[in-house]
Parts: C-alpha cells; sequence; structure tokens
C-alpha cells in the first residue's frame, strides 16, 4: 500500500479517470458517425481503427484520416477531440509532475529502493541505529574489516553526509526513527543475514525501545546497545539485551585499571585499539590528589572508580545541588584560577575536566597547567564532539576521553573476536608479572604497528574430511599455526586463549591438544590471520598442516596423483 506505483495511480485516480472517459467518448463517436469509402458507400469506422486514430490524435503526434479521408461530421469530432484530449493530457501530466515534487512521494521512493538494497544483501550484515560520531567511526571501522552495515537515523543531514563520506563499502542508508519497529523491518531486522542490531542513538530511551522491539521481532540476532546511565542499562538488561556499553563506566574502569596495572591497560588499548597501533610505552597514571571538575554522568563514574583505587578526590561542580553533588564540592565551572586553588591543584597529582562542554574542558586543564608551572599533571578531558579532535589532540593530554571511540572501540572488540572480551577481562586478575610476561611476547611479534586478533572455531571446520581427521588425529595448537605453504614454518602469531566448553585457559601451550568445538583467540600480523583463515576453512589446506599430506579432491588431480 505504501508503494511508489500504488501512491502514484491513488494521486492520478482523477486523471486517469477524465483520460478514459473522454477517450471512450471519442471512440465511441467515430464509430458511430457514418463515413464514405473510397468507392462511395457509406461506411463505419471499427473500434480498432477510432482508438488507433483517437490515440495519435490525444498526443497530438501527427493526423491521418484513415482508412479514408473524414467527412464534415467525422472533422468536426476530431477537432472536439483534440481540444478536450490535449486539456486532459495537460492536466494528468501536471497532476504527475506535482507528485514527483510531492516531499512524501519523495520519502516513499527513497524507502522502496532503501528495502530493495537491503533485501539485495546476500551476506552478513549489522543494523545500525544512529549515525552520529560513533556511527559513523564505527560503519568506517567496520567497512575495513569486509563487513557490510545498514545505517538508520532520523536526521537527514546525517544520511546526507554518508553519502558524501561513504566508504569503499556501499551502505544502505534511510532517514527514519529507528525506534519504530516498522522502520526496522524495513532496514532489514527479520532478513536471513542479519546478524546483529547497533543501537548507537544518544538517547537511552530510544536505545531501550529498540532494544525492545529487536529482542520480540528477531531474538536471534545479537544486540549492542549504548546506554548512558545505569537506570537504562539495567532496563535493557531486563530485555536480554546482549552487550550494554555506558562510556563513561567504560572510560572510568581503563582509568582505574591504568592506575591499577598499568601492563593490563596497555594490553587493553593495543587489543581494542580501532586503527590496531601499539603504544610505545603504557600509562601510568599518579596516586595521591585528584581534581574531577564536572559531576555529571562522566564525573560520578570517575569519581567512583578512582575512590575504589584508593585515590582521594575533590570535586569541582557549577550546579553542584542539580548533579547531586557531595557536600565537600568546590562550587564553581573550574576555568577559573580561583576554583582550582580552592580545590587544591597545588598538591594535585590530577585532573579530570568533564564538563560537557569542550572549550571548558580545555580551558581546565590550560588553567591547571598554569598554576603547576614545573610540575607534572596527569590531564584527563572529555571530548564531546568529533570535530574538535585536532585541538584536543594538541591539547596534549594524558588521556581523551571521547564517547564515540570508546563505543566504537568495544563495539569492533566485540565482533571482530568474541572471545577478546573475555580475555580482556580474565587480564585485569592477573599479576603484574604475567602480564608483563603477555607484553613481551606480544611486543616480540612484530616489526610494525600493525596488531590483529581473531578467533577460530573448530566447530566451524564441518567438511567430512576435516571432522575425520579431528577424529583419529591429535591436532594441537602447533598445528593450527603452521604456515599452509611451508608447513615447517610458523605464522607469526601466539595463542592467547582456548575456551573448551565453559572453561579457559590462557596463554595455552602449543602443544595443547585440541578436539571439536573449541575456540582459539589468536594475537598475530595481518597475512597470519589470512593464512590461517583459509587452512581452517580449506580441506586441502587444513589436510596439509595436520597431517603433511596433500589432499587432492578433484577428479583431475586424483588422475594425474
Amino acid at each position: 500500500m505504501n508503494s511508489p506505483i500504488f501512491l502514484v495511480l491513488k494521486r492520478l485516480r482523477y486523471p486517469l479517470i477524465l483520460l478514459i472517459s473522454i477517450y471512450s467518448i471519442l471512440i465511441l463517436g467515430f464509430t458511430l458517425i457514418p463515413g464514405q469509402d473510397d468507392q462511395g458507400n457509406t461506411w463505419y469506422m471499427s473500434f480498432f481503427h477510432a482508438f488507433y486514430f483517437v490515440s495519435f490524435m490525444g498526443s497530438t503526434i501527427g493526423f491521418g484520416e484513415i482508412p479514408y479521408a473524414f467527412n464534415e461530421a467525422q472533422r468536426a469530432w476530431a477537432i472536439v477531440g483534440i481540444f478536450f484530449s490535449v486539456i486532459a493530457w495537460l492536466y494528468s501530466i501536471g497532476t504527475l509532475l506535482k507528485i514527483l515534487r510531492d516531499p512524501t512521494f519523495q520519502k516513499v521512493l527513497t524507502q522502496s529502493a532503501f528495502e530493495n538494497s537491503v533485501n539485495r544483501l546476500n551476506f552478513p550484515f549489522y543494523i545500525i541505529c544512529g549515525y552520529g560520531d560513533t556511527g559513523s567511526v564505527l560503519a568506517h571501522e567496520l567497512a575495513s574489516l569486509d563487513i557490510q552495515t545498514v545505517v538508520l537515523d532520523w536526521k537527514q543531514e546525517r544520511i546526507d553526509y554518508l553519502d558524501i563520506d561513504e566508504p569503499d563499502m556501499d551502505i544502505p542508508a534511510f532517514c527514519a526513527d529507528a525506534s519504530i519497529p516498522d522502520n526496522l523491518l524495513s532496514a532489514g531486522l527479520t532478513h536471513p543475514k542479519c546478524v546483529g542490531v547497533i543501537s548507537l542513538t544518544d538517547d537511552d530511551q530510544t536505545n531501550l525501545k529498540i532494544s525492545i522491539a529487536v529482542k520480540l521481532l528477531n531474538k536471534n540476532v545479537q544486540l549492542i546497545s549504548r546506554a548512558e546511565t545505569m537506570e537504562a542499562a539495567d532496563n535493557m538488561a531486563s530485555f536480554d539485551t546482549d552487550h550494554i556499553i555506558n562510556p563513561y563506566e567504560v572510560f572510568a574502569k581503563r582509568l582505574a585499571l591504568a592506575i591499577r596495572s598499568p601492563g593490563a591497560f596497555l594490553i587493553y588499548d593495543w587489543f581494542t585499539s580501532p586503527d590496531s597501533t601499539l603504544r610505545e610505552e603504557p600509562l601510568d597514571p599518579p596516586k595521591g590528589w585528584w581534581v574531577v571538575c564536572g559531576y555529571g554522568r562522566f564525573g560520578k563514574a570517575v569519581d567512583r572508580y578512582l575512590r575504589y583505587e584508593g585515590i582521594r578526590t575533590v570535586i569541582v561542580e557549577a550546579f553542584p545541588e542539580y548533579n547531586a553533588a557531595p557536600k565537600s564540592v568546590i562550587t564553581g565551572s573550574g576555568t577559573e584560577a580561583i576554583t582550582l586553588k580552592d580545590a587544591g591543584i597545588g598538591k594535585a597529582v590530577g585532573i579530570v575536566a568533564g564538563t560537557d562542554n569542550d572549550a571548558n574542558n580545555l580551558s581546565i586543564i590550560v588553567t591547571a597547567h598554569e598554576l603547576k608551572v614545573g610540575k607534572t599533571l596527569f590531564s584527563v578531558a572529555r571530548q564531546n564532539n568529533e570535530s574538535n579532535s585536532k585541538i584536543f589532540e594538541a591539547a596534549d593530554l594524558s588521556m581523551i576521553m571521547q564517547p564515540a571511540c570508546i563505543i566504537a572501540r568495544e563495539i569492533l572488540a566485540l565482533i571482530k573476536s568474541p572471545l577478546l572480551a573475555e580475555f580482556l577481562s580474565l587480564v585485569r586478575r592477573q599479576k603484574r608479572s604475567w602480564v608483563n610476561i603477555l607484553i613481551s611476547r606480544v611486543s616480540g611479534l612484530y616489526e610494525t604497528e600493525n596488531l590483529n586478533t581473531w578467533t577460530i572455531k573448530v566447530n566451524d571446520m564441518d567438511s567430512r574430511m576435516i571432522r575425520e581427521i579431528l577424529a583419529v588425529g591429535d591436532i594441537n595448537v602447533a598445528d593450527m599455526m603452521r604456515n599452509p605453504r611451508d608447513r615447517q614454518l610458523q605464522l607469526n602469531c601466539i595463542p592467547l586463549l582456548i575456551k573448551h566448553k565453559k572453561q579457559f585457559r590462557l596463554l595455552p601451550e602449543t602443544q595443547d591438544s585440541l578436539s571439536n568445538g573449541d575456540e582459539i583467540l589468536f594475537c598475530g600480523d595481518h597475512d597470519s590471520m589470512h593464512l590461517m583463515h583459509w587452512s581452517m576453512s580449506n580441506v586441502n589446506a587444513f589436510q596439509y598442516i595436520a597431517c603433511g599430506e596433500e589432499y587432492f579432491s578433484g577428479y583431475l588431480w586424483k588422475f594425474f596423483k
């Protein structure tokens, strides 16, 4: 009912009725008016000849009195027909042009094209709800991994920006409210190739509505949602949302991890960085007196986790009553030197500028450093807008809290390597000596700065030949790491984690045996990742690395063997 063809026919019903009526009357008139043939006998025009003549007469293509010359009565009727048919055509064409310029019709036409492009997708894709800073970063990063996405956003300018700044992969996009179930269905929620929905709007209620709709309409897809309050996160969790990401909580945990275990933070940074860049040295935030400016959602999370680590904090807040700040709060924005002095910036070792205004946050950091001339100060600033990235990078900050980047990193880690989140969780609990060993093993792999993690599922090997090899052979981690071009060579990678049923083994030995159903998380360079995926998906390559024998599957190869 909302198809473009239906809408055109609906809007053109009166012009079409008029055209059909005029054509019918004219055709009937020509068949009833008597004429003469070339012998002078009375002759009546057939319906076919009448329809043929009215058709080219009404469109003013040209004239020819067929099959015989007309008499005066027929010519008078033709004159009447010309005027009425031309008027009907002008009315119909004008109505059609009006329809084509109508915004409602344009939207339906765009939606129809969007739905057709989604229906034509024949490989797995994710639906991204919200194409703000986070959605833009995520869509481009997923495209670089050859992962298809579909975008919904309620702002047309964001969809237009996607058309301008679209990555190499074609991304179907439509301007619509993703919290409306029909729009999610149009985006392919029930499509057999839809593997997940990522809700990234800046409104918790909208994200909650999306979560409810997804779980009720297609509970088999993976659901990742953004939440900016603990209440919203708890509400989403009640609807079995697979992953809930609160950027403020995530960053606060990372800052606390850097204080507690700089090495573990370095590992976390290596494996979740979108640009796959290795940080040269771990961060080492100092313990002591910290000043937290801004006690909103971000400030509350940072203050709570700093206190977990035994850090003493003082809060600076411009509206303490509105944000439920503690009684010891220093009232002010933090941009004034007097406010920072009252907060004890002179003895502070760290400062957090966490307001929702980028200019104020940079001003806080600059003022704090001016008051701490000649003394080191660990500075953390919240960046609210992606467009301000250049000036934040130029500010020489110790850490930048950018919600878009944080959420994108978390989601990329979940999508790229399903075991990575579990691995990082286990790393946080390890001792510093163990983490230092891991750092040395990982950093010793690379001559470049590229870092990749990937997951191999042994139960993905559904080939009959591979199942037979697993059944009779003893396959270990070292076999998985053999180069399929020369099994005597090892791929440039290391195993990080093995999941056997519900048990996990950190940094497994290369001689550890594997069984069908195991999942292994590897870390290595780009070429090693592709070669291993090829080995695990090609029965001939797997036969070679596992048994040292080449398997000939084609009739021609078997003949020459």
